[in-house]
């Protein structure tokens, strides 16, 4: 808005005063209606300003930087929940089945995170364990904990019922905020599909659900396609029909070839400082899991960068600092997809 609300007021009477040749009062009907104008045209003004800022995908916002994705055939990722499994226990045997339904509830000492059983399970009679799998209530990465953290069962059974260990959760995403979608539709409309060129190719291979990215490079009349799941070579089934896929969609007089990605391990070796108030064997394990979950956002011909692999790792709850050993920027080729490898990580001065 170019006018603040007492601007716009003050232009206004001084106007009226030019006309007719008398002060508005502020008390009286001319100065009371001056003042609810002037309002409405403030918000008015502060309305168009937002309008034009939605017009724009690089300053829209929320349902209306959606609507902009929409026309390029993109929609925002939604958040995943953390899975994770427990060990429930009986203290003795007993002589008849005791049922964990689905839906119940666990949680972490504090109550802040909690966690449902997906399938029922049953501890059979004459046994006193069964191992449940848990999903996190919620979608986010706030889920992601240690192994044993958690240690609460909510809902309540009519016998005693022990929880004898936990697994790390992993798994657990945010949704897609606003700036990781405005990256995605400006290296879309900077990579337009023209039906003759790698974005084309690109497109139809990862329009497949296993398909997590693809590499394209042309020679001569050839089209080769790279495929990639996500830390994972793709399915036979699924090559096949990528590649038949490319036969029907090609364009004429070329020869489209598909390939699974070569999977080259990475080893990873580490040290880090625990912050103020956490132990190592408090972060150890959410630092692997960065870690895992880095190399699983690479895509097909991505290269391992150290700088964003620190990145993931300092944005661990718990972690100061961190040192890489003996490690380097990589590149990956074309055909290379790089998984992690034996992942070390230490504390710093262990």
């Amino acid at each position: 808005m170019t006018y603040s609300y007492k601007e716009i007021l003050k232009r206004m009477k001084d106007k009226y005063s030019e006309l007719s040749g008398h002060d508005a009062d502020d008390h009286g009907d001319t100065g009371i209606r001056l003042r609810l104008l002037a309002g409405e045209i403030f918000s008015l003004g502060n309305y168009a300003d937002w309008l034009k800022k939605q017009m724009f995908y690089t300053t829209a916002t929320g349902e209306q930087l959606d609507m902009h994705a929409l026309q390029l055939g993109l929609s925002r990722n939604k958040g995943t929940r953390a899975h994770g499994m427990v060990i429930l226990s009986l203290n003795v045997p007993v002589e008849y089945d005791i049922t964990i339904p689905s839906g119940t509830v666990l949680s972490t000492s504090d109550g802040s995170l909690r966690y449902v059983v997906e399938e029922n399970c049953v501890i059979q009679r004459g046994y006193s364990v069964v191992f449940a799998q848990l999903a996190a209530e919620n979608t986010g990465k706030k889920y992601n904990i240690p192994v044993r953290l958690v240690t609460t069962l909510v809902t309540h059974f009519s016998v005693a019922v022990n929880i004898g260990g936990a697994t790390s959760f992993t798994g657990g995403t945010d949704d897609e905020t606003d700036e990781e979608l405005r990256e995605r539709i400006k290296y879309k409309l900077g990579h337009i599909a023209s039906g003759a060129n790698i974005e084309y190719y690109r497109r139809i291979a990862e329009s497949f659900d296993e398909v997590s990215s693809a590499s394209v490079y042309m020679q001569g009349g050839y089209v080769n396609v790279v495929i990639g799941g996500r830390g994972a070579a793709c399915s036979a089934e699924t090559v096949s029909s990528v590649q038949a896929a490319m036969n029907e969609k090609k364009c004429a007089g070329v020869t489209v070839h598909v390939f699974n990605a070569v999977l080259t391990p990475c080893n990873v070796e580490v040290s880090v400082t625990p912050a103020d108030g956490w132990s190592f064997s408090n972060i150890s394990q959410n630092v692997e899991n960065a870690i895992s979950e880095y190399f699983l956002s690479l895509r097909v011909g991505q290269g391992l960068v150290l700088a964003q692999l620190g990145a993931a790792i300092i944005s661990v709850p718990g972690v100061e600092n961190y040192e890489f050993v003996n490690m380097t920027d990589q590149s990956a080729a074309s055909s290379v997809m790089l998984t992690a490898g034996t992942v070390t990580v230490t504390e710093t001065g262990a």
